[in-house]
């Protein structure tokens, strides 16, 4: 019974860590760029500070799934 419920949270948290991703890529289409000057100082082209962001953001998303999942203490979730 708890494998089936912390399989139904996996699967639904992957569905929403893919969500957020899939909008926040979408969002980064339209941001504004001006933090991209740092990249270019040291050394980035345009693709490799999207690249960076990019994978910042999702990195960003990650974190706080687990944490809201798994890692936390206390977690926000009841298993029966």
């Amino acid at each position: 019974m708890i494998e089936e419920e912390l399989l139904d949270i996996i699967v639904n948290d992957r569905k929403q860590l893919q969500e957020k991703i899939k909008e926040r890529k979408k969002e980064m289409s339209k941001d504004q760029n001006d933090h991209y000057l740092l990249y270019h100082v040291l050394g980035f082209t345009d693709q490799e500070a999207h690249e960076i962001n990019l994978q910042q953001n999702i990195g960003r998303n990650v974190l706080w799934l687990c944490n809201a999942s798994f890692c936390h203490p206390f977690p926000p979730r009841e298993i029966s």
